[in-house]
């Protein structure tokens, strides 16, 4: 009598859908980087994730959530030197592709402060006009 063996192998694919809601979720992009300004918040540092809403030719759109830790000016006095603030954002874009290395974009941008460290003095909503030059 002969014994016959079979081999059978587990195989677990992880590719995004590609279409549909599926598609649009399992899609972000990471965004990280740092802003400069004036006031209370000199810089900040933020990371998060963004989706894409749309791209159709030259214009884009997307969606974006991010967390940011910002550095108070040493001479606010109102807070202790070098302690960072927190916030959260929620971002708006949309933008024109000026051709294959350069785009010109528009975002409203959304801040809450966080519930610990945050700074509720800080305006919570910015329009941010940007250029961008991909290299």
């Amino acid at each position: 009598a002969t014994e016959h063996h079979s081999r059978e192998n587990l195989e677990i694919s992880l590719t995004s859908p590609d279409h549909g809601v599926l598609r649009f979720l399992f899609s972000p992009r990471t965004l990280s980087g740092e802003t400069y300004g004036f006031g209370p918040t000199v810089t900040g540092n933020y990371v998060g994730l963004a989706w894409n809403i749309f791209d159709s030719h030259r214009l884009f759109g997307s969606i974006g959530f991010a967390g940011a830790v910002n550095r108070v000016m040493p001479e606010d006095p109102t807070r202790p030197s070098g302690s960072p603030l927190f916030s959260l954002h929620s971002t708006l874009e949309f933008g024109y592709e000026l051709g294959a290395q350069q785009s010109l974009s528009l975002a409203l941008d959304h801040a809450t402060a966080s519930p610990y460290l945050g700074d509720r003095s800080a305006p919570g909503d910015f329009l941010r006009l940007r250029y961008g030059y991909h290299f």
